[in-house]
């Protein structure tokens, strides 16, 4: 590798149409006839499909990556829609084109040599051969010398990506069947990516979005996304499953002079998104162009402007199209001739576009830092902003950071929290929400507790945390079942007291931890009067991955260190490190957990997660001071907790 070409001495077929190009183009067309076969017409469903390929153009020029395209098409997609009228979109099968089209279209980058990873020695590493991206950058490093015929073994990143692709297809296939609500399927695809990308971006080693490299708020950034996008996709279906469905009826023709307005809106954006775009993309702007107008119904034109024969068609399309189609001429031939730069700043084998890359000798990566068609000032601006200016480009070896040290000495940690709240929600028993079978859930109370926990240091990166909890409840649960238009009080619940105990193991940025809890409960009648008591214990665990900043933190009934009640969570959590060297757990001064959590009680079974956050702050390494709560419109719950060390 790389490999450019796929053929013979008389013919050959870029690797790129293979696996970009083509499978772009075939998922555009099954876009457009998922779109006819849901009752559009296929002039709407065309114009709809043409304004996703402009979007595609402006989301790359206002953010060049493949996550600004994709957001500028999806964007784009639904303004023509609205402007049609037009109510059901194929979200689900715009997420089954997206995973296809990356999936294959990552291959497409394993096998041309960009976005590889950095070096390692693992058994499915790959190499590149003599001049290609990697042994450029491995030779201007100095770790391979100029008669190397290949570059060092390197992790084959975009392979990555492509295989957790693949492995969330069958995933996105059940939700499709299962979901009600199509939105919320596109949006749990675009929230998994971008963990994805989240979790593996610091295996490459050439980097094509040079923001995301200049602190570790591009990771925060891409996590938080995918959270926002969990939150649309759980609001999108909740509010699915709590209306009836729709009857389903056919869309029926758009009005004609909206179609026209689509083609304008495709026009104008055409126009504005032309810099440093891909050749590929001006291509896909022309067939879009192509195809809107001969989607477009000319009958309006003809009444408005007396043309009643078909060369009047074609003069108003050169109108309407000659100016773009020279504008996109020009900005090609601006950019292959250099536009704002000299040709001698750009890396070699930099592309068609002229992108420009420079090696980074802090970060060992290869960086594009811009294109031919920018304004030299503001590359040189960028350059500064990653400290590639004024440097000692002398290669020498890579320190490795320091860790601050730890005894084996533990500490005693001891505390406790109050909480209080009260929530009510719907929970429908058919499944289907509109049978008008459904419990109402009434939870009501307030909760005292204390803790001990003892903290055990095992190396220079990980403790292990030893803990119990106990306290009292002030809880009721009422459930009112609705069924065929008659109430009854099915459950009336009261818990009074509760123990925990727990293990986990934490680092900064991996946590696995084992719990059981013990709720004392007891079901009475309409009078108060104890009907049944007795104690119930479940098991639970946590787990936490990802960075020290940020990472996926799920638990059921567990120690949860974010959380100052038993209960579950499941979101993303963080760590603020004091430190000059690798983090250690001993190091935070503020934590944070957003997410989703229970009510705050000793809850055992049937748990409803409602939004929530947490924060921590911890002075001195001695004090923790920590906040929780869920909130809603099915009500609100808080708790505080305090931690101190009483020994040593």
């Amino acid at each position: 590798m790389p490999w450019h070409d796929f053929g013979g001495a008389s013919w050959a077929i870029s690797t790129w149409t293979m696996f970009g190009r083509l499978p772009a183009l075939v998922a555009l067309a099954m876009i457009a006839w998922c779109a006819v076969r849901r009752g559009w017409s296929w002039r709407a469903a065309v114009l709809v499909t043409c304004a996703f390929v402009a979007g595609l153009s402006a989301g790359t020029a206002l953010f060049p990556s493949i996550v600004g395209a994709l957001f500028g098409g999806v964007a784009a997609w639904l303004v023509a829609q609205r402007v049609l009228g037009i109510r059901r979109a194929p979200f689900a099968d715009l997420a089954i084109a997206f995973v296809i089209v990356l999936a294959v279209g990552r291959i497409g980058c394993l096998v041309n040599g960009c976005c590889f990873g950095m070096p390692t020695e693992l058994p499915w590493s790959v190499e590149y051969g003599m001049g290609s991206a990697a042994w450029r950058l491995h030779h201007a490093l100095g770790w391979i010398g100029g008669d190397a015929t290949h570059s060092l073994p390197v992790h084959p990143y975009p392979l990555y990506e492509s295989a957790a692709l693949v492995l969330w297809l069958p995933v996105l296939l059940i939700l499709r069947r299962r979901l009600r609500s199509e939105g919320a399927v596109l949006a749990a695809t675009a929230a998994f990516d971008l963990v994805v990308r989240a979790f593996l971006d610091n295996l490459r080693a050439m980097v094509n979005v040079w923001w995301s490299l200049i602190d570790a708020r591009y990771t925060f950034m891409l996590v938080a996304a995918a959270g926002a996008l969990v939150l649309v996709a759980a609001v999108g279906e909740r509010r699915a499953r709590m209306s009836c469905p729709a009857e389903a009826t056919a869309p029926g023709q758009p009005d004609e002079g909206r179609l026209w307005w689509v083609y304008a809106f495709v026009w104008v954006l055409g126009w504005c998104a032309t810099v440093d775009q891909t050749p590929f993309l001006r291509l896909l702007l022309i067939i879009a162009m192509v195809a809107g107008a001969i989607a477009l119904p000319w009958s309006v034109v003809a009444r408005a402007l007396w043309m009643r024969r078909v060369w009047a068609r074609g003069v108003v399309l050169v109108v309407v199209f000659a100016p773009l189609a020279v504008h996109l001429n020009a900005s090609a031939q601006w950019v292959e001739n250099g536009g704002g730069l000299s040709s001698g700043q750009a890396w070699p084998g930099g592309g068609s576009l002229g992108w420009m890359y420079e090696v980074d000798h802090d970060r060992s990566m290869l960086v594009r830092i811009g294109a031919a068609g920018e304004d030299a000032d503001g590359v040189e601006a960028r350059r500064r902003r990653l400290g590639l200016v004024d440097k000692d480009w002398k290669w020498k070896e890579a320190e490795p950071e320091s860790a601050t040290s730890r005894t084996a000495t533990g500490r005693l940690w001891m505390g406790g929290g109050l909480g209080a709240g009260s929530t009510q929600y719907r929970k429908d028993e058919s499944g289907d929400g509109c049978s008008g079978d459904y419990s109402i859930y009434d939870r009501k109370g307030v909760n005292g507790w204390l803790q001990a926990e003892w903290e055990q240091p095992v190396g220079d990166n990980f403790v292990t945390w030893f803990g119990v909890r106990g306290g009292g409840l002030g809880e009721t649960i009422k459930r009112e079942e609705h069924k065929e238009s008659q109430v009854e009080l099915r459950s009336n619940r009261v818990r009074t007291g509760f123990g925990q105990g727990w293990f986990e193991l934490e680092k900064p940025t991996l946590s696995f931890g084992l719990g059981v809890l013990v709720a004392r409960e007891s079901t009475v009648d309409e009078a108060g009067n104890d009907v049944e008591s007795g104690a119930r214990g479940r098991l639970g665990g946590r787990f936490r991955g990802g960075f020290s900043g940020i990472g996926i933190d799920v638990g059921y009934v567990d120690r949860a260190s974010m959380l100052g009640f038993p209960g579950a969570h499941i979101g993303v959590s963080g760590a603020i490190y004091d430190t000059d060297g690798a983090p250690h757990p001993d190091d935070w001064v503020f934590r944070y957990f957003a997410g989703w959590q229970t009510f705050p009680g000793a809850q055992v079974d049937d748990p409803h997660l409602m939004p929530g956050l947490g924060i921590q702050a911890n002075v001195s390494r001695r004090y923790v001071f920590g906040l929780d709560g869920i909130f809603g419109g099915e009500g609100a719950a808080g708790a505080a907790h305090f931690m101190m060390v009483v020994s040593p």
